[in-house]
């Protein structure tokens, strides 16, 4: 029987699980965090062609947001909360497109339209700051990460189509005449890049350079 690992992970021990993934950025945690979050979307109903999708996008914030988390709900309930608002985000964004047959898709494919209105807070200035420069600094991050393979163009490309267009795997991967499994892995190579320097302080070593895609 195939354990849960949204029931197995992380534990009783939450602050020393959270601990290890701020001070050691290869940790596994950091793969059954993924899981979690993987497995949580799926029994949500995520289709399997956006399950990878949206996961990547819930790690881009769980990254930059773990050393701030209080302990004041379980681990799995905060990253349950950031998984749901990246869903409603990206069928929210699907819902504005319209397919062949012009039928404009509906956000009761997963959840009623009401959950997402319920989900929706105005951000406070200083809130919309902090984002801006976070993705600032993971955007900057994930360029540095590019130019360091052997084809950044292409790289470049990838980041740009997955994170900020919102364009499936397999979207990205048919005109550039790659696998899906090849786009996940170069995303997953630059969000571990990414963690590992949002991860240092100032005046600390640069991260040893990743292995360059193919």
């Amino acid at each position: 029987m195939v354990t849960d690992p949204s029931q197995s992970w992380p534990g009783s021990d939450e602050r020393l699980v959270v601990k290890e993934m701020l001070n050691d950025l290869n940790s596994p945690h950091w793969e059954k965090c993924r899981n979690c979050i993987a497995s949580y979307l799926q029994k949500s109903g995520v289709p399997a062609e956006y399950l990878d999708d949206i996961t990547q996008n819930t790690v881009m914030s769980v990254m930059p947001g773990l050393k701030n988390f209080r302990f004041e709900c379980r681990l799995t309930a905060w990253l349950q909360t950031i998984a749901r608002n990246r869903k409603i985000d990206w069928y929210r964004d699907k819902a504005r497109e319209k397919p062949p047959n012009g039928r404009v898709a509906s956000l009761t494919e997963i959840d009623a339209e009401g959950e997402a209105k319920a989900s929706e807070a105005v951000p406070t200035t200083e809130e919309e700051y902090l984002r801006d420069e976070t993705s600032r600094e993971i955007r900057d991050a994930l360029e540095e990460y590019a130019r360091l393979q052997k084809n950044p163009e292409r790289v470049l490309n990838i980041f740009q189509r997955a994170l900020y267009e919102d364009a499936t795997q397999k979207d990205i991967a048919e005109p550039l005449n790659i696998s899906s499994a090849r786009v996940s892995q170069i995303i997953r190579d630059g969000l571990r890049y990414v963690r590992e320097k949002m991860g240092r302080g100032p005046g600390s070593e640069p991260p040893a350079p990743p292995k360059p895609s193919r």
